[in-house]
């Protein structure tokens, strides 16, 4: 059984990325920038209408206690493994230390695998529907791990797509009608991560996103990432300055 695979501080990142991302979320779900292609006006308005009583309402079905309690993140992220057998094997060796010449030939065939990049991309760039299930969160954050290693390798031959995908997986606009807001807050989450990992790899191409979302619905949702992005750049310089000023001292 893989194990600890998504550290503690991984996934305070991810939480803190999450907690960002409900003020990036108010952008799409407000109503300037509202999908007005989704529904007829005449819908819109009738359904915030509150629905007519007609009666009393029927108690709710009882629910049948769980004995089992909730499952744990490990458990979750095991339960992603048995289901995605390629990103197991990604996660395997991600978290070996050291590899050796023929294992280390099969991760970065794993890194160049077109069609592994092109499954992981179309899957980032789907909405999903109802609430987020904590599986759907530690996959799509392995997913995003993925997408970092396969760019982070700087001889990787399909560098350049990795690049171009998770772009793409940035701009796409998937916040469909009716998303509930803790969906919006992943997907935002996920982006704002990949913007981040993007940014570290190849600035230029992650200022480009932003410029091409102008006039889009997207466009203030990306202009929150890159402002966040440079906040947290500053924040960490001022960091090491402080840390190398404490070093300095006598």
């Amino acid at each position: 059984m893989i194990k600890q695979v998504v550290t503690a501080k991984r996934l305070a990142v991810a939480s803190a990325v999450l907690a960002l991302a409900v003020l990036a979320v108010k952008y799409i779900g407000s109503p300037d920038h509202r999908d007005t292609a989704s529904a007829p006006e005449p819908a819109r308005a009738a359904s915030a209408q509150p629905a007519p009583v007609t009666g009393p309402a029927s108690p709710a079905p009882a629910q049948m206690p769980s004995d089992r309690p909730p499952l744990t993140p490990e458990e979750n992220i095991e339960a992603v493994l048995q289901k995605d057998k390629q990103l197991a094997l990604f996660m395997q060796y991600k978290k070996s230390v050291l590899l050796d010449a023929v294992r280390r030939d099969e991760y970065r065939k794993l890194l160049s695998d077109t069609r592994m990049l092109n499954e992981v991309a179309a899957a980032l760039m789907q909405p999903g529907s109802g609430p987020v299930a904590p599986e759907e969160h530690y996959h799509r954050l392995m997913q995003i791990d993925y997408l970092d290693a396969a760019m982070t390798w700087k001889d990787n031959p399909q560098r350049a797509a990795v690049l171009e995908a998770s772009g793409g997986v940035i701009s796409k606009d998937n916040f469909v009608a009716d998303l509930q807001s803790d969906r919006k807050q992943m997907l935002a989450g996920n982006k704002m991560e990949l913007y981040r990992k993007v940014y570290d790899q190849d600035p230029d191409r992650a200022e480009a996103l932003v410029a091409q979302a102008q006039g889009t619905r997207m466009e203030p949702l990306l202009r929150w990432m890159s402002q966040e992005n440079a906040r947290r750049r500053d924040k960490e310089s001022e960091i090491r300055t402080e840390m190398a000023n404490l070093a300095a001292r006598p």
